[in-house]
């Protein structure tokens, strides 16, 4: 996609005036102004890559709120990641402020109030992203918000580097969009991470819990043949990415456990002298399997025998 560019001397009229009717059609609702009495003046480049609305601005100093009023009116969730190129730039949300030097990055939550504190001639690069590509990545990203990754920091430098990179690349980068943001997301989630010891502290807290949650879900559910991650995911309002990760610390992933657990607890009542009437296909069933034989065959696999000679050795 051709990267669109424009500049103030090209507009009639008032160029804030037009500077915030672009910037609410690039992000989302804001108000904007300017304690000079000097001419406003910005140029921009704006590019939409994949999910991605990638934009390189210089603009003049000025004002930027984001209200209550205007979340109101905004249709999308998104987070906006800035990194600073030059000039000073503050971001303010949560009680929070990151001073931005060039080559930092912060990020803010489109759902929350905002401002952004430019004193002097500033030039940013700006991503919006779908606010579900970052917080499948990490939990409580709110913690995370108006909070500075430094470019000194390692994980920082590399993903101000592919920031820049990418927007050197702008209008270049074709159908790469899907490429571009999973690796922007994945970079930028570890910088997050890595910057902030009680967030990464409440990171583990709130995996162990959810591990737990999901864990207690698929228990509850092993008798319904359609359980599968999808439907997890879903009951528990969490991405099916974020459920392999959280399984990943059980040694398993969530179809192989839930067969697993499907085959013991088929083991259990065929070891149970309660159910030494109820026919093994008939167990099976209860237990979310499908078809008999298939049931036969993991059993086999599992234990070494087939499920008959395991009740008659019981």
């Amino acid at each position: 996609m051709t990267a669109v560019r424009m500049t103030s001397t090209e507009v009639d009229g008032d160029p804030l005036a037009y500077w915030q009717d672009v910037v609410c059609d690039l992000f989302v609702p804001l108000s904007c102004s300017t304690a000079s009495d000097s001419r406003f003046g910005w140029q921009f480049a704006s590019e939409g890559l994949g999910d991605l609305r990638l934009v390189d601005m210089t603009v003049t100093p000025h004002l930027v709120r984001h209200t209550r009023q205007h979340i109101i009116r905004s249709v999308e969730p998104y987070f906006i990641l800035s990194q600073q190129v030059s000039g000073p730039g503050v971001i303010v949300q949560d009680n929070r402020e990151a001073i931005l030097e060039p080559g930092d990055l912060a990020l803010y939550d489109s759902t929350r109030p905002y401002e952004l504190r430019f004193a002097g001639p500033m030039r940013q690069r700006i991503v919006r992203i779908p606010q579900h590509l970052i917080s499948d990545k990490l939990i409580n990203v709110e913690r995370l918000t108006a909070r500075p990754v430094r470019a000194q920091t390692p994980l920082g430098s590399l993903c101000s580097n592919f920031v820049t990179n990418s927007f050197e690349l702008m209008g270049q980068l074709g159908g790469a969009g899907t490429t571009v943001s999973n690796t922007l997301t994945d970079l930028l989630s570890a910088a997050l991470r890595e910057g902030d010891t009680e967030a990464r502290l409440d990171d583990a807290v709130s995996a162990r819990v959810l591990r737990r949650r999901v864990l207690g879900y698929i228990e509850t559910n092993l008798s319904n043949p359609d359980l599968n991650v999808e439907q997890i995911a879903q009951a528990m309002r969490l991405s099916s990415r974020y459920i392999h990760m959280l399984m990943k610390d059980v040694g398993s992933t969530p179809a192989n456990l839930i067969w697993s657990r499907r085959l013991e607890r088929c083991g259990e009542a065929l070891s149970d002298p309660d159910h030494a009437s109820v026919p093994i296909s008939q167990i099976a069933y209860a237990w979310g399997y499908k078809d008999a034989a298939h049931f036969t065959r993991s059993f086999k696999s599992r234990y070494g025998i087939s499920p008959s000679e395991f009740r008659a050795r019981v």
